[in-house]
This record gives structure tokens, C-alpha cells and sequence, in this order.
């Protein structure tokens, strides 16, 4: 069996991670593709809908392919997807064929995305899985800035003209996407060894001699209690399709449901918004400070994301669980937007409100960047790291629902009264999200062991009914 370096494979899911975020910076060249084709601003809006659905609703096969197939060949296909796709793309000048390969394109950068994850959560130390995934994840929230620098350097490079670069940005797009995400997928995690009969059997019975082991010395000192033994210390067996679908039924996960849409829109919110939300705190010079609004929360989201695991890992081990500390991350940006509504409800444009405002807008890229690493460290510890894939696939309903439509409701709020009603709802779901989770939700593996039985059980059945007859 070959060993895996599980440092090395998170370095090369971060790598891969990387360049999955194409799909953000297509807002940067779409004006000259429709400016040289003579395409519609209708048609632009839906091409880049369905490259953001593509993205996330490729989540359902990749999370099944991720768990089934393995996180390494899913990976391999997925690059080979994107990276043909938007090669093929820079060719196209029908609405179909660029409407076709960029969804497909998408498809592959979501899958490459779900695969880097779920692969650094499968061979990292219980202990350490949230770092592992963090640094995953913010290396998704460098992709902007990295595809920003490398794209304008490329295009100086080859001097190309102003209406055909678009076509030469989809080709460099592509053939960096096909090569650097294809050769690092093939140092992820390969497809896990089915456990035979005879090996599961052998894992009960080394469950129940350690645990009669333990017994044993309990006895003998009954004030002997092993403090780095937790719930998620016990490996989470594979489930079947059916299986994840009762994950479904579970409090659990409809509250982390609820606090990933939350996060989401309230990034997107700061993203797709930020003109109209600093054109109502502050008047002149509004290009300088939306520019430097946008890079700190960059920076800031880019920052949870590797912060957020840390600390979470480290509170673990204090016996402190994960969904606590995503509660006080909800509860402080409950805070952070309402003192922005209050700022922009008494504010007199004064000079102090603008770094007022840059402050909390970093509050609320550090709570973005939680709640993009967080939550898929929650799903690995809760539903196991084998089930990662499709369980996650369900949640990222969320988010994809968040991105598509978080600017149309923005927009159309802010076009007939302003900014302060959605300011207000947001603090009111940060808080209701954060009493949710600290109250109402149950972290342990108790449900998906449930679950994960009952199938045992029938097989148990059907070998017993087959020994007999």
C-alpha cells in the first residue's frame, strides 16, 4: 500500500484550489466578448448564471464521484473539463457553443474544487481537519487576485488587441487550468479500499477489545479519564446513496444549511453591492475606497480561512466543539451590521466614517471566510470524511441559492428604499443562526452512526438468512 504524505496533499489541494476560482473573474473580459460579438446584456447575465450553477450544482456527481470513484481521478476529469472547455470556448462565436463549453468548463472547476477538498479532510489527523480544509479554502479566496495578476501580465505580454483578448484569456484559462489542475489531482487521495467482511469484522472486534480494555482500567481507577478521547475519534463508515438521503431528515444538517447560505450572501452582499453601499455612507472619491473596500475584504476573508481552522483545531482540544466558535463568529457580525445600519442611519459624512466603514466591511471578510471553511470542516467531522462529498454537495444548495440571488434582491431593495432593511436582515439571521447553532443543534456522530447501522444491520440479516439456508 503506498503511504500518503498528508501535507503534501493538502499543498497540492490548496494548489488546485487555486485556480478554481476562474469562473469569479469571467465578469473581467465578458464586456469585450459581448462588445465583439454583439451579444445582449440578457444573454451575458445568463451565461454567467448558469457558469455559477454549473459550479455549484456540479457538486451532486462530484460529491458522488469524489466518495465513490476517489478524490484523485474525479480530479483528473475535472480539469480535463474545465481546461477543455474554455480552450474550446476562446474558439466559439455562437451562443451555443460558447453557452455549452462554458458551462462545461464550470462543471470541471466544481468538481476539481469538491475534490481538493474532500481529499484533505480524508488523510488529515482528526485533530488537524480543520486546518487542512481551511487552507483549501482560502486558497479559493486568493483565486481572484491570483487570475487578476496573472491574466493582466499575459495580456501585456502578448499585446493583443482590446475586443479579441477576451479570446486569448479563455485560452490561457484553459491550458493553465488543464495542466497544473490535472497533474497536481494526481497526488490526491486515490479511491478508498473497500473493507471486506473479514476486515470489518476484524475492526469490531478490535473496537470491543479496546473498549473492554478501557473498561478494565476504569475499574481499577475510576478517576482515570481519557481527555483526547472524542466522539469524532471513531471512523464514520461509508453510506450508500439512499443512506444520504436521510442525512436530510436531520436537524443538523438543515441548521448548517441555514448558517452557510447566511455567510454566503452576506459576502456577496459586500461584493456585488459595494458601490451602493459606500455611495450611501460616504460622497467623493468612490472608486479609491471601493477598491480598497474589496481588497480588505479579500484579504480578511482570505485570513479566517486559515485562522478559523487553527483556532477551531486549537478549541477542539480544550474540549471546546466547532459549532461554539461558529456561533461567536455569527454573534459578532450580528454586532458588525448593526452598528453599520446605525452608521448609516446617523451618519454625517464625516471623515471617521470611512474607516469605520473599512473596519467592519473587514469584519464581515472575516466572517465570510468562516463560514467557507468552517462549515465544510463541520460536515467532515459530523458526517465523516468518506461522506464528505455527497453530504456537502447537498449543502452547497445553499450557497449556489445565495450567489444567484443576493444582487437581484439586493437591487431591487436598494432601488426603492435603501440599504438599512438589508443590513438589518442580515443581523437578525447572523444572530438567529448563531442561537441555532449553539443551542439547537447536535454535534456528535450519534445520527450518521444511526443511519450507517441500520444498513449493517440488513446485511447482518441477509448473511444469517444465507448461512442458514
Amino acid at each position: 500500500m503506498i503511504k500518503i504524505n498528508p501535507v503534501f496533499v493538502v499543498i497540492c489541494g490548496a494548489i488546485i484550489s487555486l485556480h478554481c476560482g476562474a469562473p469569479n473573474i469571467f465578469g473581467t473580459f465578458s464586456g469585450d466578448m459581448q462588445t465583439d460579438l454583439n451579444f445582449s446584456d440578457t444573454f451575458i447575465s445568463l451565461l454567467t448564471s448558469f457558469g455559477m450553477i454549473g459550479l455549484y450544482f456540479t457538486i451532486f456527481p462530484a460529491g458522488w464521484a469524489n466518495d465513490r470513484v476517489g478524490p484523485r481521478m474525479s480530479s483528473v476529469i475535472g480539469g480535463i473539463c474545465c481546461g477543455v472547455g474554455y480552450f474550446v470556448m476562446s474558439y466559439q462565436s455562437s451562443h451555443a457553443g460558447i453557452f455549452i463549453m462554458y458551462v462545461i468548463a464550470s462543471f470541471g472547476i466544481g468538481t476539481s474544487f469538491i475534490c481538493a477538498l474532500g481529499s484533505s479532510g480524508l488523510v488529515s489527523r482528526l485533530d488537524l481537519i480543520g486546518i487542512s480544509i481551511s487552507c483549501v479554502g482560502a486558497a479559493l479566496s486568493l483565486s481572484i487576485a491570483y487570475y487578476v495578476q496573472i491574466l493582466n501580465g499575459f495580456t501585456k505580454g502578448i499585446r493583443c488587441k482590446s475586443t479579441g483578448c477576451w479570446r486569448w484569456k479563455l485560452r490561457f484559462i484553459g491550458i493553465i487550468t488543464f495542466g497544473i489542475i490535472t497533474f497536481f489531482s494526481l497526488f490526491l487521495a486515490p479511491k478508498p479500499t473497500p473493507e471486506t467482511k473479514t476486515e470489518k469484522k476484524k475492526i469490531e472486534e478490535e473496537k470491543v477489545e479496546a473498549n473492554s480494555e478501557e473498561n478494565s482500567n476504569l475499574e481499577k481507577d475510576p478517576l482515570l479519564i481519557n481527555e483526547n478521547k472524542t466522539d469524532f475519534q471513531f471512523e464514520i463508515p461509508q453510506i450508500t446513496f439512499n443512506q444520504s438521503l436521510q442525512v436530510l431528515k436531520l436537524r443538523s444538517f438543515w441548521i448548517l444549511f441555514f448558517g452557510y447560505f447566511v455567510s454566503v450572501a452576506s459576502g456577496v452582499f459586500v461584493l456585488a453591492s459595494s458601490t451602493f453601499i459606500w455611495s450611501e455612507y460616504q460622497s467623493g472619491d468612490n472608486g479609491s475606497v471601493i477598491s480598497t473596500s474589496i481588497t480588505i475584504f479579500s484579504v480578511f476573508n482570505c485570513l479566517a480561512g486559515v485562522l478559523g481552522g487553527i483556532i477551531g483545531d486549537y478549541l477542539k482540544k480544550k474540549n471546546i466543539s466547532r459549532n461554539k466558535y461558529y456561533s461567536i463568529i455569527c454573534f459578532i457580525i450580528t454586532i458588525d451590521f448593526v452598528v453599520l445600519s446605525i452608521i448609516h442611519q446617523h451618519h454625517h459624512h464625516s471623515s471617521a466614517t470611512k474607516y469605520v466603514y473599512l473596519i467592519f466591511i473587514a469584519f464581515i471578510g472575516f466572517s465570510f471566510g468562516n463560514g467557507l471553511t468552517i462549515t465544510p470542516t463541520m460536515v467532515s467531522e459530523l458526517y465523516g470524511p468518506k461522506n464528505f462529498g455527497i453530504i456537502f454537495g447537498y449543502l452547497q444548495i445553499s450557497s449556489s441559492v445565495a450567489a444567484i440571488i443576493t444582487p437581484i434582491v439586493d437591487t431591487k431593495i436598494h432601488s426603492k428604499y435603501s440599504l438599512f432593511p438589508i443590513m438589518i436582515f442580515f443581523a437578525v439571521a447572523q444572530f438567529l443562526c448563531g442561537i441555532l447553532v449553539l443551542f439547537f443543534m447536535d454535534y456528535s456522530t450519534n445520527s450518521i452512526k444511526k443511519i450507517s447501522n441500520s444498513e449493517t444491520k440488513i446485511e447482518q440479516q441477509k448473511d444469517e438468512l444465507s448461512s442458514t439456508d
